[in-house]
């Protein structure tokens, strides 16, 4: 199989196609703790949101307020994430 080398101008179409279709998509594109609503709110592309009980979240449920403050959205929108030390978690 002929292997085919990738033009400058292939590339930018490519990406301004993948820029594109990335637009329309659902993501994530940023977390945060609603402390008086016992929640977590996720905002959206394309410029919406909704709020997630905790108690939905499992892993969250034992998980302290100043914890529940470092949660982060992945670079691409598609998870959020928190890294605490192991210590704030009890068996």
């Amino acid at each position: 199989m002929a292997q085919h080398e990738i033009t400058k101008t292939e590339y930018a179409v490519a990406l301004a196609a993948g820029q594109l279709e990335g637009e329309g998509e659902f993501r994530g594109q940023g977390v945060r703790y609603v402390p008086d609503r016992d929640a977590i709110e996720i905002i959206t592309t394309p410029n919406a949101g909704f709020l997630v009980p905790r108690q939905w979240i499992g892993a969250l449920q034992d998980v302290s307020a100043e914890d529940l403050a470092k949660l982060e959205v992945w670079p691409d929108g598609s998870a959020i994430e928190l890294e605490v030390s192991r210590s704030a978690f009890t068996a």
